[in-house]
């Protein structure tokens, strides 16, 4: 675990350091931890499997996809329904989340294939 907390102190001061550079490349700090987080899971995968697979650390992925997930879903930018450009929120709702959902299912099917299909 300590070489887990060593790598994202690393990957924060390394971004940090050429944050700039990122910017211009349209490489935000979420990103960068993301593909740390990837790498660092691939090369600690039985160290981490331990901590990550326990009540607790349920528990607190579960307050803070709460807090991120509802609190921003509540505010109303502009005061409208669909905030100030309600021609994305549209697209987003009827475009973009059903291909999301069937990429999800299809994934879901190919990488699960001993599941039988419409299981409850």
């Amino acid at each position: 675990m300590t070489f887990v907390l060593i790598v994202i102190t690393a990957v924060t001061a390394g971004r940090a350091l050429v944050a700039r550079w990122l910017e211009q490349g349209h490489v935000r700090a979420p990103v960068v931890l993301v593909l740390a987080g990837v790498v660092t899971g691939v090369f600690t995968h039985s160290e981490i499997a331990v901590t990550l697979n326990s009540e607790i650390a349920q528990h607190v992925a579960e307050v803070i996809l709460a807090v991120l997930l509802f609190v921003d879903a509540t505010e109303l930018p502009g005061g409208r329904l669909f905030g100030n450009d309600p021609g994305a929120a549209a697209r987003t709702l009827q475009v973009a989340l059903p291909l999301s959902l069937a990429a999800v299912v299809l994934l879901g099917t190919l990488m699960l294939p001993e599941l039988p299909a419409g299981s409850s």
